[in-house]
């Protein structure tokens, strides 16, 4: 995920005749702006301060001792130079934290499929259920949803071993009825609850200081200025949109009798809750809590260790609760398992991350489906060759139905081999609306060797035009020194116009070749 707002490099996100820039950070934004669940100064999750990892392997463990870390040995790209602060109990077996050309993320150590890449106690995560009782007490319209009694029982047995995992001297009631009886979205909830951990927990407070950013790049929360450079008119709406959808939120929260009672609002400061709603936004996690006898039921979670991963749309690791319902777990994408990721509406991994190797990036998945405009509004990054994104419906609509499948097809065939994957990319979408015929039967257009040139035309006319309503080119984007620009989410816009720009140079490529 790229909590990491970095701005690195990709080949792919390259025109042929270009040169790749030196990773991680570059004076252009030739790549992705990587943020996943860590930043780096841009970041959204890793952070830009000073990463002590707080390393606790089956040799070194400590007790709630927040300060003490391990400094992992060398080893072969990338170097585990670097570390962070996370809560005692939280270990790595299967993984180790380094900066890669996405920005600080976490790497497989090499070992087997079965040692867990992250591990983390549930007793010092943060949860909520994705339910909560209905307001009659339990039944309601919505019985299929609402949490149960059972259920609520188990998020209090949850927060009571607290008391184990993060020595807090005792929880109170009123903040598990909050939790599991307060009609407000999950997001809202467990950021109540980070809010009420940073202030209430050691560990939990020096995770926030040493660890967690002191603010978040998501475009919702960027000013006016700072909108105007994505040079997009509807994803700026969009933002501004979300925006106010949100104070509305925490405008209702305030009022909220739960969240007014003793023991939650007075133990939070009200200052944080809008940091804390970041976090929720930007690390949470799923996951299910067991109640014997009745089954799982879903929860949100935010965990310490596992919110380090990176975010690619194509994962290679996957995350939950164990099988013993003790810990929080990430892992690797066991092929017993990727009928299931199908049906979550994951891709298949890449055919050379099957398998454990040492040093290769771990990627979970925030959005199978987001394109660049959902992942710079509500996580505060770009991935420059993001296969979500889109090119314009009016660059590709006089080819709709009116290409040949075959002569299309071969296009970016020819455009993969050459190795211009995002021209073959941009032309996939023409692709997908081509016209083609069942095997056998003659169809004027479909038969045809290739496509009509006024159709072509009209496609590169309209591509034109969509490039002459950015007020800048591609060219004078790539000329901008990203270390000169002090506001780490106007980066975000830039970088998110700058691939929309790219896209559409793709396209031009690919249909150049037509």
């Amino acid at each position: 995920m790229h909590r990491n707002g970095i701005v690195s490099t990709s080949a792919a996100a390259l025109s042929p005749k270009q040169k790749q820039q030196p990773p991680p950070r570059a004076s252009s934004p030739s790549g992705f702006l990587h943020h996943h669940h860590h930043h780096l100064h841009q970041q959204q999750q890793l952070h830009p301060h000073t990463f002590r990892f707080h390393f606790l392997s089956h040799h070194h463990q400590h007790k709630r001792a927040v300060s003490s870390s391990v400094v992992k040995g060398a080893r072969s790209s990338p170097s585990p130079s670097e570390h962070v602060i996370v809560p005692a109990g939280v270990e790595f077996p299967g993984s180790y934290l380094a900066t890669g050309k996405f920005g600080r993320g976490l790497f497989s150590n090499g070992s087997s499929q079965d040692v867990p890449l992250t591990s983390t106690p549930l007793n010092v995560c943060a949860c909520v259920p994705e339910d909560v009782l209905s307001s009659s007490g339990g039944g309601g319209a919505n019985m299929s949803s609402a949490l149960t009694q059972p259920q609520q029982d188990r998020v209090r047995e949850f927060y009571t071993e607290w008391m184990n995992g993060l020595g807090i001297p005792s929880i109170p009631e009123t903040l598990v009825k909050f939790v599991t009886e307060c009609q407000m979205p999950k997001d809202m909830r467990i950021a109540v609850v980070v809010a009420w951990l940073t202030k209430n927990s050691e560990e939990w407070k020096t995770y926030k200081r040493e660890t967690l950013p002191k603010s978040y790049d998501s475009l919702y929360l960027a000013n006016e200025k700072e909108l105007e450079e994505l040079q997009d008119v509807s994803v700026m709406n969009m933002a501004k949109g979300s925006a106010k959808m949100y104070e509305a939120q925490l405008e209702q929260l305030l009022k909220e009798p739960l969240f007014n009672k003793e023991g939650v609002k007075d133990m939070i400061d009200l200052e944080d809750l809008r940091w804390a709603r970041s976090v929720a936004h930007t690390r949470a996690m799923s996951g299910k809590l067991n109640v014997a006898g009745e089954g799982s039921f879903p929860c949100a979670f935010v965990v310490p260790g596992a919110d380090l991963t990176n975010h690619r749309t194509v994962p290679n690791s996957i995350y939950g609760v164990s099988e013993d319902g003790l810990r929080y777990e990430l892992k690797w994408r066991a092929k017993n398992s990727l009928e299931e990721d199908k049906k979550e509406g994951l891709p298949p991994p890449l055919e050379e991350e099957k398998e454990p190797k040492e040093g290769l990036e771990m990627f979970i998945c925030y959005g199978a489906r987001h394109p660049n405009a959902l992942l710079a509004l509500h996580y505060g990054f770009v991935d420059d060759t993001n296969p979500n994104d889109r090119i314009p419906m009016e660059c590709v609509m006089p080819g709709m139905r009116k290409a040949p499948f075959k002569v299309v097809k071969k296009a970016v065939q020819e455009l993969k081999e050459k190795g211009d994957d995002r021209a073959a990319w941009a032309g996939s979408q023409l692709l997908a609306v081509s016209k083609r015929s069942p095997e056998g039967v003659p169809d004027e257009i479909a038969d045809q060797e290739k496509v009509h040139p006024e159709i072509v035309q009209q496609m590169k006319k309209a591509t034109v035009a969509a490039l002459s309503q950015f007020p800048t080119t591609l060219e004078d984007d790539e000329k901008i020194v990203f270390d000169e620009i002090e506001s780490s989410r106007m980066q975000v816009a830039i970088s998110y116009r700058i691939a929309q720009k790219r896209h559409l140079h793709a396209y031009q490529r690919f249909l150049d070749t037509l």
